[in-house]
């Protein structure tokens, strides 16, 4: 290990730090560009484009990594965050709890499980996901899973306390 004053090991690790913040606010333009789009398949598009455009190796990865999710999850998770947007707390946890109830059922898709098999179980890093295609899974699909599970006389739905049941609120004192 190297010997410096701690004003040295200081200003390097300040260095990296504005480093490191430089590459994020270049990336944050393509990031932008690509995220803000309205499904899936035009974000890849996007990033498609800045690879070719740009051959940047973080931008390669990410659309290898989206390549390999599961095509409902993707599609599940952008529509989470849409919708999430324009909900408060207790909408979004509703939501949240929703989804995962109808993931952990299998009411849509088996697609959970055959990634812990493929990822955890046999560790041969290959989901075989169903849907196997974006254009494969349908509207339909994606709003089943943020229905309440009512088929199942066993299973409640989130129920959050209210603020009024609260009668000793507990207020931070900083």
């Amino acid at each position: 290990m190297l010997a410096l004053p701690v004003q040295d090991w200081m200003g390097l690790t300040c260095s990296l730090v504005v480093l490191q913040l430089t590459l994020f606010c270049q990336r944050l333009d393509v990031i932008n560009k690509c995220f803000s789009r309205q499904s899936v398949e035009e974000i890849l598009s996007c990033l498609g484009q800045e690879v070719i455009s740009r051959n940047e190796k973080w931008i390669t990865t990410a659309v290898k990594s989206i390549k390999t999710a599961s095509p409902i999850s993707l599609k599940l998770f952008l529509l989470s965050i849409r919708k999430g947007r324009s909900e408060d707390l207790e909408q979004c946890l509703i939501q949240e709890y929703r989804m995962s109830s109808h993931v952990l059922r299998r009411t849509v898709s088996n697609d959970f499980y055959e990634g812990v098999r493929a990822k955890l179980l046999d560790k041969d890093n290959n989901p075989k996901w169903e849907p196997s295609r974006l254009e494969l899974v349908s509207n339909e699909m994606l709003e089943k899973c943020l229905t309440k599970l009512d088929e199942d006389e066993a299973w409640e739905d989130l129920q959050l306390p209210s603020e009024h049941r609260h009668t000793n609120p507990r207020i931070a004192k900083l």
